[in-house]
């Protein structure tokens, strides 16, 4: 099991989120109907992004 460090909502509606977990990994998920950017990355619609800080 990880362990999560953060978790955060990214939209006013809460629809957009991301959570850190301790290897630097970050999983951006797109729970919205239409998709999202978030800083220079698209997020379409039902999906995520992992990305590493």
């Amino acid at each position: 099991m990880l362990t999560m460090l953060n978790h955060e909502f990214l939209t006013a509606d809460r629809s957009v989120q991301r959570t850190t977990f301790p290897s630097g990994k970050k999983v951006t998920a797109n729970f919205s109907e239409r998709t999202q950017t978030v800083g220079a990355t698209a997020i379409p619609a039902g999906s995520f992004v992992v990305t590493k800080s």
